[in-house]
C-alpha cells in the first residue's frame, strides 16, 4: 500500500487533504508534493487571521505517525491598506 499523507485542521477536525486530493471547498488550501520528493506541504494561499491554529500532518504508516504544527497569522495593525497621499499631493 502506498503511503498516504493527510492534513487535518484541528479546530474543527476538518480533513483538508488526503494524498493529492483536497477535501475542502476553500480553494486557498492545497497540498504540494514535488516529484521524487517525500515532502508533503500544506499551502494556504492568502492566509487570514481565522486560519491561525493547529494543523496536523498524518501518515498512514504502521504504526501511524502524526505531527502537529501551530500556524499563526499576525495582522499588522499599523499597516495601511489604501494609498497614503500627502497634503497637496495628487493621485494619478
Amino acid at each position: 500500500m502506498a503511503t498516504k499523507v493527510s492534513w487535518i485542521r484541528k479546530r474543527d477536525l476538518h480533513i483538508l487533504t488526503a494524498g493529492s486530493t483536497t477535501y475542502t471547498s476553500d480553494q486557498r488550501f492545497q497540498v504540494l508534493r514535488p516529484e521524487s520528493s517525500g515532502n508533503w506541504t500544506l499551502q494556504i494561499k492568502y492566509p487570514q487571521q481565522r486560519d491561525s491554529g493547529i494543523y496536523e500532518c498524518q501518515i498512514n504508516t504502521e504504526p501511524k505517525m502524526s505531527l502537529s504544527y501551530t500556524f499563526n497569522v499576525i495582522v499588522d495593525m499599523n499597516s495601511t491598506l489604501s494609498p497614503v497621499i500627502p497634503i497637496g499631493g495628487s493621485l494619478s
